[in-house]
């Protein structure tokens, strides 16, 4: 699949999506997304960036975050991967209910897809779209009956998890 190419532009909000090597669905097991959800907060709480949404979905997660102007939202993706791809290493694998074996391969771990889907947030209009996308996803999948229900979603302005 030939690699989208990023436009750069000066606006900071991102609608971001990256996804578990093979779809392998550890985020299914309660204690890796409560993890990463966790993993998620400290980068915001840390001044990383501002996180406005997620939701963590059995193998993918969407992020509807607001980047530092100084900080590309690649090196903001690349440091939440990395982190988490290091927690779930030596806490997670092979520890859990769920086939995770082919996240080791012959050249090394790798819990992560490479490279992520971004798209910029042009307008207000956009953004809600996407917001709702992040909140109804669950429900589209089969995992809630209302947005809101799911555990393992987000949203900054309602300020809790779940019942968004």
């Amino acid at each position: 699949m030939p690699k989208r190419r990023r436009i750069y532009t000066d606006n900071t909000l991102h609608f971001v999506t990256f996804t578990v090597k093979d779809f392998v669905p550890v985020f299914s097991i309660e204690s890796v997304a409560l993890r990463l959800g966790g993993v998620l907060e400290f980068y915001d709480k840390k001044a990383a960036y501002r996180l406005h949404a997620y939701v963590i979905m059995p193998e993918h997660v969407h992020l509807l975050v607001e980047r530092h102007v100084e900080k590309t939202i690649g090196a903001i993706v690349r440091d939440i991967k990395k982190y988490f791809s290091h927690v779930y290493k030596s806490d997670f694998y092979g520890k859990v209910e769920i086939d995770d074996t082919s996240l080791q391969g012959s050249d090394g771990f790798k819990f992560w897809q490479v490279g992520f889907d971004e798209v910029t947030i042009a307008s207000e209009k956009q953004y809600f779209i996407k917001l709702n996308y992040i909140l109804n996803n669950p429900v589209k999948r089969g995992l809630a009956e209302v947005a809101g229900d799911y555990r393992f979603c987000f949203a900054a302005s309602r300020g809790e998890r779940g019942r968004v």
